[in-house]
């Protein structure tokens, strides 16, 4: 197997069977593979959503990394970027990401978030936005037009067997979080998080 390095610093990458985007543990960068090699790497930048919804003080928060495929014309497609083993709850998440479409906005933080690794390319995102949009889509629309996208990391916490994502308040299975580490508790966050936590 070849040795991941990163295209930052050159350190060696870790990674899982089934990762596509890479985050080095040493610069806290991100990379994914580019070219049809699939060889050379390129750096994402990543864009961090600020929570809206309340979560409790003993609350872990999770970065849930998330696509956004931006559509011509208006638009966006939300598909998570985990849990590649279990696509129905993927795309199920997708679909209602997309549907309910919350407005978000970008969140800097002062405390430093350690972002988590992604299952999902590009290329399989813009894939799986196709059959979002035609989900979606009535009868006799003409499939979306998809333009550039970015990778997103979308705060959510954990409640006894669900996931809830903290921008529109949806809940889905646990499971969509299975392999993520928590970034930080409710306490850490109470300074830089402007949302009240209860």
């Amino acid at each position: 197997m070849l040795a991941l390095r990163c295209p930052r610093c050159g350190a060696d990458l870790p990674a899982r069977s089934q990762q596509r985007v890479f985050v080095c543990e040493e610069c806290s960068a991100t990379s994914m593979a580019s070219g049809r090699d699939g060889e050379g790497f390129m750096v994402l930048d990543r864009i961090l959503v600020r929570p809206l919804q309340e979560f409790d003080r003993g609350e872990r928060l999770f970065l849930l990394p998330v696509w956004q495929v931006m559509q011509r014309g208006g638009g966006e497609f939300r598909i998570p970027a985990v849990g590649m083993g279990q696509m129905s709850l993927v795309l199920a998440m997708a679909q209602r990401m997309t549907a309910i479409a919350t407005a978000w906005s970008v969140w800097e933080p002062s405390l430093d978030l350690r972002r988590s690794a992604a299952d999902l390319h590009v290329e399989d995102a813009y894939s799986l936005a196709e059959v979002v949009g035609m989900r979606l889509q009535d009868p006799g629309e003409n499939p979306p037009v998809l333009g550039g996208a970015r990778l997103l990391d979308w705060p959510c916490v954990r409640r006894s067997s669900q996931t809830i994502e903290l921008v529109g308040g949806m809940a889905t299975s646990g499971r969509l979080l299975e392999g993520l580490s928590p970034v930080a508790r409710g306490p850490e966050l109470m300074a830089v998080a402007e949302v009240d936590l209860s």
